[in-house]
């Protein structure tokens, strides 16, 4: 009797916690709209104004189809068949602001939504979808000049391969062609990205290589007379003790989302701080491993080096 009575109190707290994990999620508001990164002409996916995804599929021969998109990572999405033989089901709770990566798994195999674009993240091509974050301004698309974005090919001796680099320039670039400009080069790998910034005037353009944050770090560290201005955005920190020559230094910054690694990233710059230094920490609020988390960083960053 008193191992049932104990069962029982241990089956009530669990159901009363998860009776309040689910009340801690907003109503979910029926204002459904098609996201701004789906193909042309497509409904699906939906986003509401909470953060909610809504997907639909067309497999009528599947078994059973999930979208990656979940609660916290908890196994995705379970979408249920209709009778006209598509998939739909919505998040089971809001997704945070900013832009994500997501696939199908129909059956077992991985495919990507064909409704939706698809981006390049993960090592591999992937659905996306956006969530409209509310400091979004700052990156949307506005009616402004905008420069140009050019892939180059170059041999790496280092590899015996042929590689890639994206070159941006700004929208002056071919106007006057005696103006020089600095470097900035972006070291972007598994989805994240650093950077590391070259006053050399003898450069004219802005490059974006394909690499990462292991790479930047290292890189920045033994070449301290072409890289002055150092960042790792939500990649990494530096120590004291790695930097041999802190007088090539002149700036380093070191962010990340606030799911991340915060204390650490703070407590990396207070040290760089006291050891003299130009060091500065930034914390995206509400983001982990993510774009957003990228995009704020790059915007507190830039105009450290543009001015």
């Amino acid at each position: 009797m008193k191992k049932n009575i104990i069962a029982l109190v241990v089956l009530l707290i669990v159901s009363g916690s998860l009776c309040l994990a689910q009340t801690n999620q907003p109503a979910m508001i029926e204002d459904f709209k098609p996201s701004t990164l789906n193909q042309p002409g497509n409904e699906y996916p939906q986003v509401n104004s909470q953060g909610y995804v809504r997907f639909r599929i067309e497999a009528p021969q599947a078994q059973s189809v999930t979208v990656s998109l979940g609660m916290h990572g908890s196994g995705g999405t379970k979408l249920m068949k209709a009778e006209d033989g598509s998939w739909t089901g919505t998040t089971e709770g809001t997704m945070d602001e900013g832009f994500h990566y997501y696939h199908l798994t129909l059956d077992g195999g991985t495919f990507n939504d064909p409704g939706a674009l698809n981006f390049y993240g993960s090592v591999r091509w992937e659905s996306g979808i956006e969530i409209p974050a509310h400091d979004q301004d700052f990156y949307a698309l506005k009616d402004v000049p905008h420069g140009n974005v050019q892939q180059v090919l170059f041999p790496s001796k280092s590899t015996g391969t042929s590689r890639r680099a994206f070159v941006y320039t700004p929208p002056s670039y071919y106007k006057d062609i005696s103006k020089r400009y600095p470097v900035l080069y972006l070291q972007h790998g598994w989805g994240e990205d650093e950077t590391a910034w070259s006053n050399d005037q003898s450069h004219r353009a802005m490059a974006g290589l394909s690499m990462g944050g292991m790479e930047t770090h290292t890189i920045t560290l033994n070449k301290p007379d072409v890289f002055s201005y150092w960042a790792l955005l939500s990649g990494g920190i530096y120590n004291t003790e790695e930097i041999k020559d802190k007088s090539k230094v002149k700036l380093i910054f070191i962010s990340c989302g606030s799911r991340e690694n915060p204390d650490g990233v703070k407590k990396s710059v207070e040290e760089l701080k006291a050891a003299g230094f130009n060091a500065v920490s930034y914390v995206s609020e509400n983001t982990a491993h993510e774009f957003l988390t990228w995009r704020r960083s790059l915007c507190e960053l830039a105009p450290l080096l543009f001015k």
